[in-house]
């Protein structure tokens, strides 16, 4: 897992190969999780920077009402192979699946699983999709 700062992340010198799930948060609170083949692309496209995407989105408005203190807030970058102990634990019956789609480097469909579970496990803030069980958004960031 790769750990940077939002300002790190602007910055863009960090190679992010392999790492396509990420995780936006400020200490305890997550905020975000998405699949990205370019985690540190997604970030510019969130806050309307994007190349092909000039709107903002749920995530990049609190980023952009947050500033400065929000380019402190850490960015979790994984593989999906360290999603896998989740993936077991909240989708056995996928986890065979799971493995050899890794094994293959069939990346699009384990991701999508990968996310799935960070999701569930992670109950953040800003996802809506599949996050029965989401965390409220605290006080100080509304």
């Amino acid at each position: 897992m790769l750990k940077i700062t939002v300002r790190e992340a602007f910055e863009g010198t960090i190679d992010t190969t392999n790492h396509y799930l990420y995780l936006y948060r400020d200490g305890e609170t997550i905020f975000y999780i998405g699949r990205s083949t370019c985690p540190l692309e997604r970030l510019q496209e969130h806050v309307g920077m994007g190349a092909y995407n000039r709107h903002t989105s749920r995530l990049g408005a609190l980023i952009l009402a947050h500033l400065p203190q929000s380019l402190l807030w850490q960015i979790e970058l994984r593989t999906v192979a360290e999603c896998d102990v989740l993936v077991y634990r909240y989708r056995p019956e996928y986890y065979a699946w799971y493995l050899q789609q890794i094994s293959k480097n069939i990346v699009r469909e384990a991701t999508e699983v990968a996310e799935e579970v960070l999701i569930e496990h992670y109950r953040p803030c800003l996802n809506v999709m599949g996050n029965r069980q989401r965390q409220a958004l605290p006080e100080r960031y509304r």
